[in-house]
């Protein structure tokens, strides 16, 4: 840090010369946000805004020294630091404010504001009130100038040009919407970007993203079948061009309240264009989906309350798309085509909600079990559709991947007094490589099955036996505990938003428990794992684990509305740091498992 002599004469001040002149200028007391942000422009590349950096890093502490005993709390004063605010001249209890002046993270167009403390007072100084002066700061000279009781401090004086006069109808507070405000008002950290500010940097960082997904999808094409993969591939890279494009701005926050980790990112569109009309159109149904799944083991359940209207929904989009390549023409016939594009939007169309829960083996993520629910208007007449479209779906990528039609085909069943419908794969029709790799990710025997379970409802599992949809009806028939009444997921729920379109629960700790296993499978790819890497569970030990509640659940939810998407990703504290100690485990469990397959 450099030293200067003080100069009366010279606008040039010292480090303390311009912090104590500030002390002058302000009341002691807490720094309400607003007086920050009331002073910035609403158009600026972006911000971050730390509202309490010592209670925060109190709280912070406390959480680490549950991972490590010896955690120390992290070092504020070097924090300032980093951001050109010298030792004992700032408040880190009140806010501070990084101000990104131009779409870049670079120190010389960084401003900073902050409330300011004083341990020295000076009777000469030349700062005055919106009038900048230089002084001394760690990183060499810089400018401040105060407003009100906010300084702002920048290392090169362009920076300040971003202080003209603001209206009262052009700052960031004046352009906080509901959710924005809530971010702020709850979180440790709060920032928000100005997408139009950042578009043509990041066109350079999502064209190679999308080049990227070309090439993965493309890359073991067969020649024939090139030209249809790289018009899906068009169909999803214009789609994401087009989210990055009609976004105006990207909020993220993140905070910490002793009991709770929580992240959040929401997402404004332009309005009366074609992102934010789909998000508009986007109704809830009030069925509590989670209701449909089973209270067992599970490592993801995922429940769906996003209805569009007929021919809005993403699927149905994607399958006229599809249907309407020319090569999808040369290879289905136009009735068909016709047929399948009037199943897909009347299915879709009709649907209020949808339920699936994914689990596996202890330890394993595969072979997966399947099982869920769909939410219609007409159950019956929805069963149909979907077996419809199930049916045809193996003929249609058929034409994408040469050796996937697996030619099969719904047939009625009957057990235990439940009707059903079910399809078994007939790998014999498909390549040797797609076979294995069904084989490796549901079972040799994995079949299709899907049930009425009342006007509104059909259910599904896909799954080999034992697994069967007809658990699922006798579950449900007798009246058993559903994932709704489970006490760990209504802990979760209560501190997530209330009524998601969309809402997603891992447990973290099956999770990592299967990386060492799914590790050896992407060891081995095409093969089963050998069995010296299995070490499957006992009888005994798979059903105690099965019956055990979920431990370490980290939930994910969003809502949308017009222009509008908020999401949300929560943990428990306490299951967080179940999760870390989980991880570790994952970890020894990895390096046996190496060790296995070298001896």
């Amino acid at each position: 840090m450099r030293n200067r002599t003080e100069n009366t004469r010279s606008p040039r001040l010292g480090r303390g010369g311009c912090i104590g002149l500030v002390l002058l200028l302000v009341l002691a007391g807490p720094l309400p946000a607003g007086d920050v942000l009331k002073q910035i422009p609403a158009d600026i590349p972006g911000f971050i805004y730390f509202p309490n950096l010592a209670a925060s890093n109190e709280r912070l502490t406390e959480l680490f020294k549950h991972f490590d005993e010896d955690y120390e709390a992290a070092d504020l004063d070097a924090f300032g630091e980093e951001v050109n605010l010298s030792p004992g001249t700032w408040d880190p209890s009140s806010p501070v404010v990084l101000i990104l002046t131009r779409p870049e993270l670079n120190a010389d167009s960084l401003l900073v504001a902050y409330r300011p403390r004083g341990q020295q007072l000076v009777k000469k100084a030349a700062l005055r009130q919106g009038r900048p002066s230089r002084c001394e700061c760690p990183i060499g000279t810089c400018w401040v100038v105060m407003r009100g009781p906010v300084a702002f401090a920048a290392q090169k004086r362009s920076a300040l040009r971003v202080l003209r006069e603001v209206p009262e109808d052009g700052s960031v507070a004046a352009t906080l919407d509901s959710v924005e405000r809530q971010m702020l008002d709850t979180s440790d950290v709060f920032g928000r970007m100005t997408m139009s500010r950042w578009r043509e940097k990041n066109s350079f960082y999502i064209n190679m993203g999308i080049n990227m997904m070309r090439w993965g999808m493309t890359a073991e094409a067969d020649p024939e079948q090139l030209p249809l993969m790289q018009a899906l591939m068009n169909w999803f890279a214009d789609g994401i061009q087009t989210v990055s494009d009609q976004m105006s701005t990207i909020s993220i926050s993140a905070g910490y309240d002793e009991k709770t980790l929580r992240l959040t990112h929401h997402h404004r569109f332009e309005k009366d264009k074609s992102v934010a009309k789909y998000l508009g159109c986007v109704t809830r149904d009030k069925s509590d989906m989670l209701a449909t799944l089973p209270d067992r083991s599970f490592w993801m359940a995922a429940t769906s309350n996003w209805r569009c209207p007929p021919g809005q929904a993403i699927t149905a989009r994607l399958t006229r798309y599809v249907m309407n390549v020319d090569q999808m023409k040369e290879k289905v016939r136009p009735e068909l085509r016709r047929k399948i594009v009037r199943e897909v939007e009347a299915c879709y169309g009709q649907m209020r909600g949808s339920a699936v829960m994914l689990s596996a083996p202890t330890a394993c993520l595969f072979p997966m079990q399947i099982v869920g629910s769909y939410m219609l208007d007409d159950a019956a007449r929805g069963q149909k559709e979907i077996c419809f479209i199930q049916e045809n779906a193996n003929a249609t990528m058929s034409v994408f991947m040469p050796g996937a039609d697996l030619q099969g085909r719904f047939e009625e069943k009957e057990e235990e007094g439940f009707r059903f419908h079910e399809m078994s794969m007939n790998m014999d029709k498909i390549s040797p490589k797609m076979r294995t790799e069904i084989a490796l990710a549901y079972g040799e025997n994995v079949r299709f099955q899907n049930m009425v379970l009342g006007k509104h409802e059909t259910a599904f599992c896909i799954a080999e036996p034992p697994a069967s949809i007809v658990q699922l009806a006798r579950m449900r028939k007798g009246g058993e505990p559903t994932l709704a009444n489970n006490a760990e997921i209504k802990k979760l729920l209560a501190r997530m938003p209330a009524d998601p379109n969309i809402l997603v629960i891992m447990d973290l700790e099956r999770f990592f428990a299967s990386l060492p296993t799914l590790v050896a499978q992407s060891a081995h790819p095409g093969q089963p794992v050998p069995k010296s890497l299995r070490r499957p569970p006992s009888k005994e030990a798979e059903a105690e684990a099965a019956a055990r509640p979920s431990r370490t659940l980290i939930g994910w939810a969003c809502t949308v509305g017009d222009g509008r998407f908020t999401g949300e990703l929560v943990i428990d504290a306490d299951d967080a740091v179940a999760a870390v100690c989980s991880a570790r485990k994952m970890v020894e469990d990895a390096r046996r498992l190496e060790k296995a397959e070298k001896e």
